[in-house]
């Protein structure tokens, strides 16, 4: 470490020598293993190596993480001339909060759509079934021997529950 304005000790809860100037990533690393930071489901060495050699790698990389205590921390490591990294660290515990909040809102809101769709198929189908049998009934009833006025009430209850149905559907 060639420089460092102490963000990173704060935000990973690190000893200074470790993040201040002559300081290294991998005693870090080391440390935060140590701690237990990243589990213990493999070897110190495969895990900070796992760790060090992107940072190291020359390419850009973004790693987020939820630190002891709770907390989400973003690092950021950029390449720049002269085989130098640039580090930066920031907590985003509010943002993943709100990220998570807003799974949690639309998950909520696909379970009440879902309920819904639901609800009417159920209510479609307790609808229709009666329906049809109060159709099938006017139509038997129009077969036989009616008054034109008698005929003419089946036809607007025929007339009303088609209706019905074609709602329904």
């Amino acid at each position: 470490i060639l420089l460092s304005n102490g963000w990173g000790r704060h935000l990973l809860g690190v000893p200074d020598n470790l993040v201040q100037p002559g300081g290294s990533l991998t005693e870090a690393m080391r440390f935060m293993y140590r701690r237990g930071d990243f589990g213990f489901d493999q070897d110190e060495e495969t895990v900070v190596q796992g760790r060090v050699q992107p940072v190291l790698s020359g390419r850009p990389i973004s790693v987020t993480r939820q630190a002891p205590g709770g907390r989400w921390l973003e690092f950021s490591y950029k390449p720049i001339p002269g085989g130098r990294v640039v580090a930066q660290g920031r907590d985003v515990t509010a943002l993943k909060a709100s990220e998570q909040a807003a799974i949690a809102a639309r998950d909520a809101a696909e379970a009440a759509a879902q309920a819904k769709a639901n609800f009417l198929a159920a209510m479609s189908h307790e609808i229709r079934t009666p329906m049809n049998g109060v159709l099938g009934m006017l139509e038997v009833l129009s077969r036989g021997d009616l008054r034109p006025e008698q005929a003419r009430s089946v036809q607007v209850m025929r007339e009303s529950a088609e209706g019905l149905l074609r709602i329904v559907d």
